[in-house]
């Protein structure tokens, strides 16, 4: 059983072990030029560009969004920005999986659905990025990451309490004092790399700007289950 915490809203979410089901289941820094990238969504052009949740202060809703907009432009090969206030509006929970996007039939563009209402409209749009259900990985399961994350990029809960993670600016982010006991972030996980011969790492995609990390990205240390990355991660399929 994992504590979550976000929005002030804390969740308790039991996790299956060893078991796969469906919900319905940087350019490299100048002062670590050892790192290799090995896959990276970036390069494919199906990731938008980093934001600052802000006033929003709804990561997973900005995730969701983020999440579908990449699914669809994996399928489509046009990246279409959209709507993370549709989100806000529609699907304001803190449940991990894409049901309630699956319920609308997908996501305006941003540009279409506008400001947030507060209520959940009805929408007169074209709707991109339907979806079939959600995939959940098994708890802990890092392998099985690296086998979905070839399909499309990965929504994860993260502890991102630590001053060290607030701070961190470039290199591979690992501290021991980052367990998954408490899950209070939400991130995107758009591919992997290595630095050296082994230090294994995951990109992952934060909405605390582009000022942040690098350029809005951390390289955080893959393998060993770091700040809880592998304890709730799941993925919109079609």
């Amino acid at each position: 059983m994992i504590q979550i915490m976000l929005n002030n809203t804390v969740l308790w979410i039991l996790t299956a072990i060893n078991i796969s089901f469906v919900i319905a289941s940087l350019p490299s820094n100048s002062a670590h030029n050892d790192i290799r990238i090995i896959f990276d969504w970036r390069d494919k052009g199906v990731i938008s560009p980093a934001t600052n949740q802000g006033q929003i202060g709804n990561a997973l809703a900005i995730c969701k969004r983020e999440e579908v907009e990449s699914m669809n432009a994996i399928q489509t090969h046009k990246l279409v920005e959209l709507s993370t206030n549709q989100v806000v509006d529609c699907c304001n929970n803190m449940i991990p999986n894409f049901n309630c996007i699956q319920k609308l039939g997908g996501l305006c563009s941003s540009n279409d659905y506008g400001k947030q209402k507060g209520f959940c409209p009805s929408v007169n749009c074209t709707l991109y990025g339907h979806i079939s259900g959600t995939r959940m990985i098994p708890r802990g399961d890092e392998e099985e990451m690296m086998k979905a994350i070839t399909k499309v990029p990965l929504l994860a809960y993260i502890n991102a309490g630590l001053p060290s993670f607030q701070e961190y600016s470039s290199g591979v982010y690992s501290s021991p004092d980052c367990t998954g006991q408490q899950l209070d972030h939400v991130v995107q996980i758009v591919g992997y790399g290595i630095e050296g011969k082994n230090n294994e790492f995951w990109i992952i995609k934060n909405s605390w700007g582009e000022e942040w990390g690098q350029k809005g990205y951390m390289y955080m240390q893959r393998g060993h289950n770091m700040c809880g990355i592998a304890n709730v991660v799941f993925y919109p399929f079609q």
